[in-house]
């Protein structure tokens, strides 16, 4: 068979055609740092040296060797000049030191790999520039060229595709499918999904931008009220971290668009309105004075307060409100009237004494169901005990002690229909917002006689008895008298 040796020519020839680069899986590709760059450099400079020592040592040999070795045609060895001999030998000599050093370059080299295999896989765990964003920028892809030996050409620069003409060779489709790639096959664990009422609208690996964008959806709601509003989501808004397919991805901004007609909101803040304070009846009594006698001695004012409420509306449409504030800016003046008490049927202090018992019994037999005691109520005093309990309306409303009927009519003083008994010791009780009365001033009462009807008349809320126990121009918790 025969043999046909390649010359120095052709080996020429054959080095230098040129090779088809192929690019790399721009999903592998990443962003070099500086260790990665400096082995890159150290592998291209190193093929290009093996390359340049192969090529001086052929010339070298080129020019020893004054004849070519053909083996097929040479049958007696022996006739070989020594010259020729000489040069074989020089052509075999640095064709071993050639291998020698190839030897050595590829283990250095090999050592030069392993080394940036670790480099890369410390820093793969720290790579996010493609993970942790939906945007792909030109120099976050290196491409590198995939020739026979692994390595670029270091002079073919020709070759080799620069970013720019990488990412401008991509169409708008591709550019979605390769965001949507890298952040299914690099964010799996670390993204996190908006759910609403339970419900997924979407994934992002950006959780910073999407509660942002949740933050400002209640935000933008309150513009307009004051600094004191607030607003939250009246349902369930929840952004939760785990894992999710390709096709739950998205962006911040689609997600939000999703998700804008699900988000039921609560809004809260004050409304400050101001209130008329009505005012009261005071009533004295005079003795030298017929029943019929009534004057007004002074004359009532109403007053006026600023009331703050603490409003809640839930998709415009109001849930609650309670009183937070109350200030008074214009006190209320009581009216004082003064009752004639003399005339027929009416008695002196001293009989009506002896005819009370100096107790008081319970003056509703319906119910002892107290619905409001005496103190402070909205701002001033509740002067008495409210009694009240489901199908109270009409029922009798009994005296509770002996004594005097001073008034019972209605006077415009906030107790609608309403009785005064004298006991003649100094006390005096009143029955409030009746319905009807069932006695009539300078009347005498016994203790558990019926004097009206439980009604609302007057500034009353509901059908209810107000109680009062009074001595002289004092009004007196009537639990200290009664049971």
């Amino acid at each position: 068979m025969n043999t046909k040796f390649i010359g120095l020519d052709g080996f020429n020839e054959i080095e230098s055609l040129s090779v088809t680069k192929k690019r790399a899986n721009i999903k592998t590709c990443k962003k070099l740092n500086t260790a990665q760059k400096t082995v890159r450099f150290i592998k291209r400079a190193s093929v290009y040296f093996i390359k340049f020592i192969k090529a001086k040592v052929l010339n070298i040999v080129a020019k020893k060797s004054d004849v070519k070795i053909n083996l097929s045609n040479t049958k007696d060895y022996s006739k070989i000049s020594s010259k020729t001999s000489t040069g074989a030998h020089s052509m075999l000599k640095s064709k071993a030191v050639l291998t020698a050093l190839s030897c050595l370059v590829a283990v250095t080299l090999s050592c030069i790999t392993v080394a940036s295999a670790l480099d890369f896989s410390v820093d793969d765990t720290k790579a996010q520039d493609i993970s942790t964003s939906n945007e792909i920028k030109a120099d976050d892809f290196l491409y590198e060229s995939n020739s026979e030996n692994g390595f670029n050409d270091f002079n073919n620069a020709d070759s080799i595709s620069t970013a720019d003409e990488a990412i401008g060779e991509l169409t708008s489709d591709a550019y979605t499918s390769i965001t949507k790639a890298l952040a299914s096959e690099n964010m799996q664990g670390s993204c996190f999904g908006l759910y609403v009422d339970g419900k997924l609208i979407g994934a992002t690996s950006d959780a910073t931008a999407l509660n942002a964008q949740l933050k400002k959806v209640l935000v933008d709601y309150r513009q307009g009220y004051d600094s004191k509003t607030t607003t939250e989501f009246a349902n369930d808004v929840k952004v939760k971290s785990g894992n999710f397919s390709e096709d739950e991805i998205m962006s911040v901004k689609d997600i939000m668009e999703s998700a804008q007609d699900l988000f039921s909101i609560s809004l809260s803040t004050d409304i400050i309105y101001n209130r008329e304070i009505k005012y009261e009846t005071q009533t004295e009594y005079d003795d030298t004075k017929s029943s019929s006698y009534k004057k007004t001695k002074t004359e009532g004012k109403n007053g006026e307060e600023k009331v703050t409420l603490r409003t809640t509306f839930i998709d415009g449409q109001q849930t609650d409100a309670v009183e937070t504030d109350c200030e008074v800016i214009k006190k209320a003046v009581d009216e004082v009237v003064i009752i004639g008490t003399k005339g027929s049927g009416s008695s002196s202090s001293s009989n009506l004494s002896s005819s009370s018992s100096g107790s008081f019994s319970w003056p509703m037999p319906f119910t002892h169901n107290i619905t409001s005691y005496y103190g402070e109520r909205w701002g001033r005093l509740h002067s008495g005990v409210d009694i009240s309990d489901g199908g109270i309306y009409g029922q009798p409303i009994s005296a509770s002690d002996s004594g005097t009927v001073i008034f019972a009519g209605n006077d415009n003083s906030g107790y609608g229909n309403y009785v005064i008994i004298d006991h003649g010791n100094g006390y005096k009780t009143l029955y409030g917002h009746c319905s009807s009365l069932a006695v009539s001033a300078g009347q005498s009462v016994s203790k558990g006689d019926t004097v009206g009807y439980v009604g609302s008349t007057g500034n009353s809320t509901g059908p209810h008895l107000h109680f009062e126990v009074r001595y002289g121009d004092n009004r007196l918790d009537p639990m200290q008298f009664v049971s």
